[in-house]
């Protein structure tokens, strides 16, 4: 098998699909054959980021502070030490895209799983579990995306279906009189579509294959040290902010969301601005370290400082 050489990033998997098609069920199925096979796997979606599903999806701010809260953790996770795999909707190719120049900017692989099933086994999947709002469902249906495995950013593309009349469809006898996504249906017929879970051909899909090669559009550019102080203070002080505002109204150990970074901050006890600032300034000898970490990984870092300081004061 392909083997990763020490500098390289692991692979990142971009699960996608209609609201309550199964994505986090084969999500954790991969993850669970990755693991038994010795790879560090971490899953990145609603339940990891402590976001409710109708929240998101509520208003076109919420759905764009999500999607920007799932981007930063898999930019955060995606390193030399584990598999990441992004368990979302992911519905909308910009998107997709998006995440696939974050996999080409640190230079992996990437493959695209595609959970394909009619909008109306959908609709029923989700009236048993009731994860979506109705007019949450129908409106994140009619502007599903489908992938195409044509297009480089949701390529290699690998579809998962329990329907078999969704794969009679996609070998080319479509069945008109069943339910088909609303939106029109890219060319499938080189595709094998699998009813369980394919872990086997996922996973080749990541490691034999060739890694994405950054470009100078996609690669990293550090910030400078005139600016970092500059930038990595002003987001320290809007976490710090945040945290003072929040945590009257959140019981102890409650994630509190920050900004600029998905970690949630878990404090146990209330803290004074004054002591908040104290640990900030504290924090600036570890900023002075890492003068070529993003102000994202420096706001991570800083939560779990904050989080240290509070928590161990107390115990």
């Amino acid at each position: 098998l392909f083997a990763l050489s020490p500098s390289r990033s692991m692979p990142l998997v971009v699960v996608t699909g209609l609201p309550t098609t199964g994505k986090t069920r084969r999500s954790e199925e991969l993850r669970d054959f990755l693991q038994a096979q010795g790879h560090e796997v971490s899953l990145v979606n609603e339940e990891s980021l402590y976001q409710d599903r109708n929240r998101n999806y509520a208003s076109v701010v919420n759905e764009k502070n999500a999607r920007g809260e799932l981007k930063s953790a898999v930019q955060r996770l995606l390193d030399t030490k584990r598999v990441v795999i992004a368990d979302s909707m992911n519905f909308i190719k910009g998107f997709r895209y998006e995440l696939f120049c974050v996999a080409k900017e640190v230079g992996t692989t990437m493959c695209t799983v595609f959970c394909d099933e009619s909008v109306a086994t959908a609709r029923n999947w989700n009236q048993e579990c009731q994860h979506y709002a109705e007019e949450v469902f129908d409106d994140l249906a009619g502007r599903y995306e489908v992938p195409n495995g044509k297009n480089r950013w949701d390529s290699p593309l690998i579809i998962c279906s329990t329907s078999r009349t969704r794969i009679d469809n996609v070998a080319g006898s479509r069945d008109t009189t069943t339910p088909f996504i609303t939106c029109p249906m890219p060319h499938f017929h080189d595709h094998t579509v699998h009813t369980e879970t394919p872990c086997k051909e996922i996973k080749a899909a990541l490691f034999e294959s060739d890694r994405l090669k950054p470009n100078k559009s996609t690669m990293v550019r550090p910030v400078s040290s005139g600016n970092l102080m500059h930038e990595v203070d002003r987001a320290l002080k809007d976490i710090v902010m945040t945290v003072f505002k929040a945590q009257n109204d959140v019981a102890p150990m409650a994630a509190m969301v920050v900004p600029r970074t998905t970690r949630p901050v878990r404090i146990c006890r209330r803290v004074t601005l004054p002591e908040l600032k104290r640990i900030q300034g504290n924090f600036h000898r570890i900023v002075l370290a890492n003068k070529q970490a993003s102000v994202e990984m420096l706001a991570t870092l800083f939560v779990d400082f904050l989080g240290k300081a509070v928590n161990e004061k107390i115990s």
